[in-house]
């Protein structure tokens, strides 16, 4: 372990949905991807694409893996419910590491630039978050 390292059990790289520079370091120095998706034609689409890249960083980093799939406001229509479905369906290429519900109170927590948790912390969305993130981790706040 890098004396960097020796410091954190976790660092968590947000980036945009793209490959650019800032995308293809990450990847260069993270072991485990999970990528959020709010469920729509597109995003389940780029999920092969994004997959591909990930795979191509690994000359850089083989270490690197595509652990899973975090679906965020996700709201229970007939559309989101076929394509959590999908994704149930496709374990071998994307395994779904859990099921953010929507709430209009993730909008309103960006706005006073608090998380989700601090801002409503009873609301389905922070609780979802909280459970994704004790399972990930194996610890409970």
């Amino acid at each position: 372990m890098d004396a960097v390292g020796a410091y954190y059990d976790y660092c968590i790289i947000d980036n945009p949905p793209d490959i650019g520079l800032n995308v293809v370091n990450a990847l260069t120095i993270t072991d485990e991807v999970i990528v959020p998706v709010k469920i729509d034609e597109w995003a389940l689409e780029g999920l092969d694409i994004l997959a591909d890249q990930i795979e191509d960083a690994k000359q850089f980093n083989p270490a690197l893996h595509l652990l899973g799939v975090l679906v965020t406001a996700y709201q229970n229509t007939d559309g989101e419910a076929a394509g959590r479905e999908w994704l149930e369906t496709e374990k071998e290429s994307y395994s779904l590491l859990g099921v953010i519900r929507y709430s209009g109170k993730v909008a309103e927590s960006t706005f006073l630039f608090k998380p989700i948790y601090e801002y409503s912390p009873c609301c389905g969305a922070a609780q979802d978050y909280k459970k994704f993130v004790t399972r990930y981790t194996g610890k409970a706040r």
